[in-house]
């Protein structure tokens, strides 16, 4: 290996963008660029643009080796017209972590000579490995290796193996260089292989081309136990993918309905929202319509705007005027209100006083027909017995009247007295001892006093008992002015004594009008 150059590490600060080449003495180079990519996506770019670049880095070397290595790099120099379609014609094989990947794009483009690849379907947050091979070519690594300083056979691998991680995205993109220095071979490293290739390529012997078989079985030896390694690694590496993707599915397929349910409720929120524009359009526009009315209706009063002020300020006249009357009546009308209330506390004050006066002339009333008529009606009745005793005149006897006029009372009294033995009034030896008399009548309603007595049998005047309390079994009431005779006498006293009064006034009265001015009569003592 000390015949190969060591590959020098470029300096990070003067770097070019990531690009793996391939170098090979008879064939053009091709670079491999990184376009873009993304979480879901990778984008490469495939092109011979380094053959200008790939001559004037091995002028140099070509003058340093003299004249024949310069004859051969000029035969092997071809025109990059057509090389990327010559080298894709045979087809193209993608391996996304050693294994098939089918979701690609490639697209040429023949005025520039290049072809696009892009790598679609990835998951995000995930590392691939992806290889891209010609299918005319070998395997394809990250840089150039040589076998065997004395075979001096360089064997040339024509493929591209791209490693990124999508967390490092902006670091390729932003031209840094890669953490594995020895991983990429620099364009000046490249051509300084291939000069020295080109340079030991002719002394090397024939015989040196031909391997041995134990050469042979150590390299077949060798190459079986790394397709088992391989196989166990792509086994695992399968097993871990299944494991992935069934979790990918699972994930998929929940995203899948949590994005279902979303789009329905999407759906049915879009399907309202649709409404509620429906119904905002048909408010705009009944909106509108009604706003082109009341731009109308707005017109024509503007047009009785002048007239209806007119309207207003003679309006205003009259409020004015009805305001300047009203208050000349509420003037009036307070005036009168206060006159009237003036009046009537006046008038309650007399009706206060009149009160009072009512009551001292109700008290005198009461005092007066509790004490003082009660007496002077017993003193009338008391004088207009005298008056009938006086107009009684020659009549000696009571019992005489009494046949002369038909006293019916007596008569009833008698048939009473009969009837019931046992009438309470005097003992029977005081009223066998008075003598009847045959006093005048009065009316029931005339109120009696006790100075109205009666003519007793030894001549004094007046009554034991007062009218109506107590009265002798020969007194009676008598609902009849009349005076009637009755036969029904007991006896007839010899000398009654009879009062009578020397009032002329009273004496001149006849005796139908002093008969038909009492109110009571006194019945004459029956004896048993």
């Amino acid at each position: 290996m000390s015949d190969a150059p060591a590959a020098v590490a470029p300096d990070p600060s003067t770097s070019s963008p990531s690009e793996w080449h391939s170098i090979r003495p008879w064939t053009p180079h091709l670079t491999l660029a990184v376009r873009e990519i993304t979480s879901v996506s990778a984008t490469f770019i495939l092109s011979s643009s380094l053959d200008a670049r790939h001559t004037t880095d091995d002028e140099p070397e070509g003058e340093l080796a003299g004249d024949t290595s310069n004859d051969t790099d000029n035969d092997t120099i071809l025109d990059s017209r057509g090389i990327i379609s010559d080298a894709m014609s045979h087809g193209l094989s993608v391996d996304v972590n050693s294994s098939n990947w089918q979701r690609v794009i490639l697209r040429m483009n023949d005025h520039a000579d290049e072809a696009i690849i892009v790598i679609y379907g990835l998951h995000p947050g995930r590392q691939y490995d992806i290889d891209l091979a010609l299918v005319s070519g070998g395997t394809m690594r990250k840089q150039v290796t040589t076998e065997g300083a004395c075979t001096r056979v360089l064997r040339m691998v024509y493929a591209v193996r791209s490693a990124y991680d999508v967390d490092a995205e902006s670091t390729i993109l932003d031209n840094e260089p890669s953490d594995d220095l020895d991983a990429i071979a620099t364009p000046e490293t490249l051509s300084a292989s291939t000069g020295n290739v080109n340079d030991c390529s002719p002394s090397v012997p024939s015989t040196c081309l031909t391997p041995t078989p134990e050469e042979r079985l150590r390299t077949l030896s060798h190459q079986l136990s790394t397709l088992h390694a391989e196989q166990a690694s792509l086994q695992s590496a399968l097993k871990t993918l299944r494991r992935d993707a069934h979790k990918t599915t699972t994930s998929l397929r929940g995203e899948i309905d949590v994005l279902k349910r979303a789009s329905e409720k999407a759906g049915i929120a879009e399907y309202k929202a649709r409404q509620r524009v429906r119904a905002l359009e048909d408010a705009v526009r009944r909106a509108n319509e009604g706003r082109e009315e009341r731009e109308q209706i707005t017109a024509a009063d503007e047009q009785e705007l002048p007239g209806l002020t007119e309207r207003q300020s003679e309006a205003e006249n009259v409020l004015r005027a009805t305001k300047r009357e009203a208050d000349v009546v509420r003037t009036e009308r307070e005036k009168r209100e206060e006159e009237g209330r003036k009046s009537k506390e006046n008038m309650k004050g007399e009706c206060a006083t009149l009160n009072q006066k009512i009551e001292r002339l109700t008290v005198k009333k009461e005092r007066l027909e509790s004490s003082v008529i009660p007496d002077l009606e017993a003193q009338v009745a008391e004088i207009q017995r005298e008056i009938e005793l006086a107009e009684r005149g020659g009549f000696q006897n009571g019992d005489i009247w009494d046949s002369l006029y038909g006293d019916s009372s007596r008569t009833d009294s008698q048939w009473r007295r009969l009837s019931h033995p046992g009438t309470t009034g005097r003992p029977l030896a005081q009223r066998a001892s008075q003598a009847p008399i045959s006093p005048p009548h009065f009316s029931r309603h005339q109120p009696r006093s006790q100075s109205v007595y009666r003519t007793s049998i030894d001549g004094a005047s007046g009554l034991s008992h007062p009218p109506g309390l107590a009265h002798p079994s020969g007194l009676l009431h008598s609902s009849s002015s009349s005076i009637s005779y009755s036969g029904s006498s007991g006896f007839i006293p010899t000398t009654p004594a009879l009062s009578h009064s020397t009032n002329t006034i009273f004496s001149t009265q006849s005796p139908s009008s002093s008969l038909s001015r009492s109110t009571s009569s006194v019945g004459s003592v029956d004896a048993i």
